[in-house]
């Protein structure tokens, strides 16, 4: 059953990052840059759209790519240079609003941080997977210990969000959509990449090329999308 938003608004506004904030998949980027990208970006597509196990992609994928840590500041320059259209003004309006912004992505914390940093989310509030370096900033695995490198992590993370007050999540992946039991509402996010599953299973559906129609839903406007 598809949910309206809360006429009492919402007090934490959660965000995915890859394709919902920036029109990035970072691990995609970071294969092409290795020369790997069709081979990773198969394995993407299939995690995205809830064909293959979580975990196992991630891990695959890192393999293949073995990103080294000069790579991760890189990316997080990536993230900025192709933010998706009024993420850092939609960022601002919220923080005016007194709303708690939340980024929780499967992505890379030391990439993504560089970005949340830019448009104005503080890098406590930014919930990632962790990669692991050598001493000369070679790869050299990921903390398998965080929710968010297996599956239904979004989920297990989000149930401590929910505690701070009423929650929406925006996100654009059927890793995201798994999570729609746990807030009170979630917003699928078309603007990069359309999923059909998400598209048909969100409470609310945005196919704009920018967010910032969140703002609306944030403070309990229920809009025709």
């Amino acid at each position: 059953m598809k949910r309206k938003a809360n006429p009492q608004g919402y007090n934490v506004v959660v965000f995915d990052c890859d394709s919902t904030l920036s029109a990035v998949e970072g691990i995609d980027l970071l294969a092409e840059k290795y020369g790997v990208k069709k081979e990773v970006e198969k394995i993407t597509h299939h995690a995205m759209n809830g064909h293959s196990n979580f975990a196992d992609a991630l891990a695959f994928r890192l393999q293949l790519v073995r990103p080294c840590k000069s790579d991760m500041k890189w990316l997080g320059g990536q993230y900025i240079e192709r933010e998706v259209p009024g993420t850092k003004e939609l960022v601002t309006k919220l923080k005016k609003l007194r709303k708690k912004v939340f980024i929780i992505s499967g992505g890379f914390d030391s990439a993504i941080k560089i970005f949340a940093s830019h448009i104005g989310v503080k890098k406590s509030n930014v919930l990632c997977n962790s990669l692991l370096f050598d001493k000369s900033g070679k790869y050299r695995g990921f903390d398998n210990s965080n929710p968010l490198s297996k599956n239904h992590g979004k989920k297990i993370v989000l149930k401590q969000i929910t505690k701070l007050g009423s929650t929406v999540f925006v996100g654009d992946g059927v890793t995201d959509l798994e999570a729609k039991n746990v807030v009170d509402l979630f917003v699928g996010f078309g603007g990069v990449k359309v999923r059909e599953v998400v598209k048909r299973e969100s409470d609310i559906f945005i196919d704009d090329n920018t967010l910032l129609r969140m703002k609306d839903i944030a403070i309990g406007k229920n809009i025709a999308f």
